[in-house]
């Protein structure tokens, strides 16, 4: 075999598919009256234009065509675009009621812990300041401390006799 391969003439294309053409039609027996007889035992009808060959001259070379541009690309891509951001927002918009709704439950939630967890508190600190400020205990402590009961002479009174406070006599009136 040569190093290069002879390309067929049209002429020889030409025969090669008349004899391929020949031999099917004895095979199927297209040949005698148009009927066609299975002379083997698989049997194939002919496919359409089975007959027909496409030769190539050389290879072809696509590298330098350009596809045009399409005009309708650019628009239907922005209405894409838009149907897609319209079906966001729609679906946002019916979401955000509902999730706003569930944050909501969330805070009142917790403030009710919270308000439960105040009030306990503020309870036992009334329950501290009642016990702290109760007279026995008053009395128990200034013992402790060395206080003893104040004298008339050592109490001194705020209100003078006109009712006007002593502390506020030294200011000068507007």
């Amino acid at each position: 075999m040569s190093a290069t391969a002879a390309v067929p003439t049209a002429e020889q294309q030409e025969t090669g598919r008349r004899a391929q053409t020949a031999h099917r039609a004895d095979t199927y027996g297209l040949r005698s009256g148009g009927r066609a007889e299975p002379t083997s035992s698989y049997w194939v009808r002919a496919f359409p234009n089975e007959d027909v060959a496409f030769w190539r001259k050389q290879d072809i070379d696509n590298t330098r065509v350009v596809p045009q541009d399409d005009p309708k690309v650019g628009e239907t891509c922005w209405k894409m675009f838009s149907v897609t951001a319209l079906v966001v927002i729609v679906v946002v918009g019916l979401l955000l009621p509902n999730a706003y709704g569930l944050l909501t439950a969330f805070r009142i939630q917790q403030l009710s812990l919270q308000t439960a967890a105040l009030k306990e508190k503020h309870r036992r600190l009334k329950l501290d300041e009642e016990r702290l400020t109760s007279p026995a205990r008053l009395e128990e402590v200034a013992a402790g401390l060395g206080f003893n009961e104040a004298s008339p002479r050592d109490v001194i009174h705020l209100h003078g006799r006109s009712g006007e406070a002593v502390a506020m006599r030294g200011r000068p009136r507007r």
